[in-house]
């Protein structure tokens, strides 16, 4: 089939709803000519640093609003979509930069399309363990970031429930990394201010500064780009960058991506494991800090030394005997 071409730089999952703003000239005459056609529908693929992934997906225009008199002409449309099915491009027929692409793609099916997916009971069950364990783990130590347990419990893996369920996982790591990036822009910020003082330019925090990045010394331009590549590879590592969307998006059976999707969820549920055993061990050290400060503060207090003493709750306790924390 041959429609236009629109390469966005995030994956759109089948299922979907998604709202786009148009402002491009070339993509305004884009949507103009779809509607002049009659087909409202498109293609869309991921694209990163110029280069459009072979596999995407196929857009159907639900809404269209003409907003150009409302913002000035800097927006022409607001459109609503529905993600529809699967595709991958065969050909790009028009590669002019001043123009639209468009494109000889091919609708895709999933190989097991017709097959019984009850064989893949396990695996499913598997996967409302993981995200059982996951919301129980957020819920318990009140992440800023969790799933909503209603939903969590609703969860259903067949064919297109899948779809959802990734889609879900989609806008939950979306949550997560714009939090993770609030995190970064004051890492970057104290980074800058400390680099101002020490050089005798004090940026005032609540003004607020602007900095050009070129003017920064090298070692202060590689330090901010190190944790900003260590934040984006820490996303993609647990599966919510778009290259394990993109993955999904490509594989062209169910009972493969049901299997890769179960992976990328096992993942996440041992990092909350992990971050649980740290937010334990804190705690313990702090309790045995604690300890050795009131059991100091005991022996100064006293003018003899015993070989005995209490607890907070009146029992004795041997100083030699081992600390077991709850």
């Amino acid at each position: 089939a041959r429609m236009p071409l629109l390469p966005l730089d995030q994956v759109f999952i089948p299922g979907s709803k998604e709202v786009l703003n148009i402002y491009e000239h070339k993509y305004r005459k884009m949507y103009q000519d779809i509607l002049h056609t009659g087909s409202k529908r498109f293609a869309v693929a991921f694209t990163k640093d110029g280069k459009i992934a072979e596999y995407g997906v196929v857009m159907h225009i639900d809404d269209i609003q003409d907003i150009s008199a409302e913002t000035n002409d800097e927006i022409k449309y607001k459109c609503a979509h529905t993600v529809k099915e699967r595709m991958r491009i065969l050909r790009v027929i028009c590669d002019n930069p001043d123009e639209y692409l468009t494109v000889e793609a091919e609708i895709l099916q999933d190989e097991d399309e017709n097959r019984d997916l009850s064989v893949h009971k396990e695996i499913q069950n598997a996967l409302h363990e993981h995200f059982k364990i996951i919301t129980e783990m957020q819920t318990k130590y009140e992440v800023p970031v969790r799933f909503n347990v209603d939903i969590i419990n609703g969860l259903d893996f067949d064919r297109w429930g899948l779809w959802q369920t990734i889609q879900l996982w989609k806008s939950y790591f979306a949550q997560l990394e714009v939090l993770e990036e609030k995190k970064l822009q004051k890492t970057i910020a104290d980074i800058i201010k400390e680099h101002y003082q020490e050089t005798g330019k004090v940026a005032s925090s609540e003004d607020g500064f602007r900095v050009k990045f070129d003017t920064l010394p090298r070692k202060i331009q590689n330090d901010i780009n190190t944790i900003t590549k260590r934040l984006d590879n820490n996303i993609e590592k647990v599966g919510g960058g778009p290259f394990h969307l993109q993955r999904m998006l490509q594989i062209d059976s169910y009972a493969v991506r049901l299997k890769y999707f179960e992976e990328r969820v096992k993942y996440e549920r041992a990092r909350q494991q992990t971050n649980e055993l740290f937010d334990i061990f804190r705690r313990n050290k702090n309790k045995f800090r604690e300890y050795k400060r009131k059991r100091r503060d005991r022996r100064r207090g006293r003018r003899e030394y015993t070989d005995v003493e209490e607890d907070d709750d009146g029992d004795e306790m041997d100083p030699d005997k081992p600390i077991v924390f709850d």
